[in-house]
């Protein structure tokens, strides 16, 4: 028994306690799928054991030791930032610190899984489309990506987590009028921002404004108290990222410091190259401030979106990048140019574009996506009440679709979306399938007649 790896007494706790939560969550939400759930997060544990001590992340997913490094400067140095990519390597210095080993990590991530399929079920309730919940479960927990990246050390399981939780809270919070809950859904959404200074910070409290909108009494009580949850968010994703260029200058000054010892010694680490790299995008990123500062506000956000993207390729242009890329020409240029890349982002790749086992799978993943688009479209205009998901679902996809360049990147980012999809896209299709098979069964039974 000693030579089993991870047979630590806190591992042990974690994976008792992940599947008492579950048993727990299915008892809360009358999910009758005690079996089915607990098959779902096996599969999880299978994979973080393996990944934990048998297998490892490919080495073009730099996400995974570029926080590896971070974590290991945070506790080298004894300083990390608290706010983006900082964030999370912090966390992820203190939890290696506490667990000891990077199973303990994965661990933990599987419990925040757990608990995002509580809040995920509780939407499906509030919505009325509790009617297909195995199916839900089995898209939702199977689904190959993100029982990849929900479990492995990246920063999507807190992303995932925070997100559902915070529109559960922002949509009972509004239907009930609860300022309560309404804070809770704020705090969760800001957080989430906190992880992804870059992109969901801003995206943030337009996710809340959606929310707060789903009911809006037109009292002057109710719409005080969201218009001032509104402005505390919007403060303090400013403070945020003023905070997150101070971390940001930080960390750049103690990894160079960092890099210049290791070439003195002549040990010259290709994780160090990586975040050097990202840091140095970083740099380029805030440079271009200074070269669009006499135009118009629109052409601005044009020309920083382009040097954003291009910044992104300096080092190399990935083998799964997009065939489109955004232009900033002109507006209709950007505009149109942009609804290209959108489309990519939404489902590619592309037949044409398989060329690996990776890319097949992220194939049948973008098939699947795109069949249960057009089933949410039809969705939508049967139960009108579910459009508010919907346009979450187009604020979250197309503020990705800006900063992505390729479908390596967006089936990650995908994970953070997928779930709407399945909750919008699969009364439809199972209601397709019913019929199917009920007029197959009626066809029969006039033939035997």
């Amino acid at each position: 028994m000693n030579n089993i790896p991870g047979l630590q007494l806190e591992n042990i706790v974690l994976v008792c306690l992940s599947y008492f939560l579950i048993l727990l969550i299915n008892s809360r939400t009358n999910s009758e799928s005690a079996l089915l759930l607990v098959a779902i997060l096996t599969c999880h544990h299978v994979v973080a054991y393996l990944y934990a001590f048998y297998m490892s992340t490919p080495p073009n997913e730099v996400d995974p030791a570029g926080f590896m490094f971070l974590a290991q400067d945070c506790s080298a140095l004894g300083y990390c930032g608290y706010l983006g990519q900082h964030l999370y390597a912090n966390y992820l210095a203190k939890m290696l610190e506490l667990g000891g080993s990077l199973y303990f990590v994965f661990l933990l991530n599987v419990l925040y899984f757990v608990i995002s399929i509580y809040f995920f079920l509780g939407i499906a309730e509030q919505l009325c489309l509790k009617r297909y919940r195995k199916t839900y479960l089995i898209l939702y927990g199977m689904w190959p990506s993100v029982v990849y990246f929900t479990t492995l050390h990246y920063r999507e399981p807190f992303e995932l987590y925070l997100l559902i939780a915070g529109i559960y809270f922002g949509l009972t919070g509004s239907k009930s009028d609860s300022f309560l809950r309404m804070l809770t859904s704020m705090v969760l959404l800001l957080a989430m921002g906190f992880f992804h200074i870059k992109g969901l910070i801003y995206l943030s409290p337009i996710l809340f404004l959606i929310l707060i909108s789903y009911r809006f009494p037109l009292t002057v009580l109710s719409v005080g108290k969201k218009i001032a949850l509104l402005i505390i968010m919007c403060v303090g994703v400013y403070f945020a990222q003023s905070m997150y260029i101070y971390d940001l200058k930080n960390s750049v000054e103690s990894i160079v410091t960092k890099k210049i010892e290791i070439e003195r010694t002549g040990d010259r680490n290709n994780e160090t190259q990586g975040i050097l790299k990202e840091n140095k995008r970083s740099v380029f990123q805030k440079s271009t401030r200074h070269q669009v500062a006499e135009v118009s506000f629109i052409d601005k956000f044009m020309k920083k979106v382009t040097y954003y993207r291009k910044a992104i390729t300096r080092d190399g242009i990935p083998g799964t990048a997009f065939i489109s890329n955004i232009s900033d020409k002109s507006i209709p240029v950007f505009i149109a140019t942009y609804f290209l890349v959108y489309l990519e982002y939404l489902f590619s790749p592309f037949i044409f574009q398989v060329n690996s086992f990776h890319s097949l799978l992220a194939y049948a993943e973008s098939v699947l996506r795109l069949i249960l688009f057009a089933s949410t479209l039809v969705m939508l205009k049967r139960n009108p009440q579910t459009r508010i998901l919907f346009i979450i679902y187009l604020a979250i996809t197309a503020m990705w679709a800006i900063g992505v360049i390729s479908f390596g990147a967006s089936i990650r980012h995908h994970t953070q979306t997928n779930w709407i999809l399945v909750l919008l896209g699969v009364p439809i299709i199972s209601e397709y399938i019913s019929s199917k098979f009920r007029l197959k069964r009626e066809k029969m039974d006039i033939v035997s007649r």
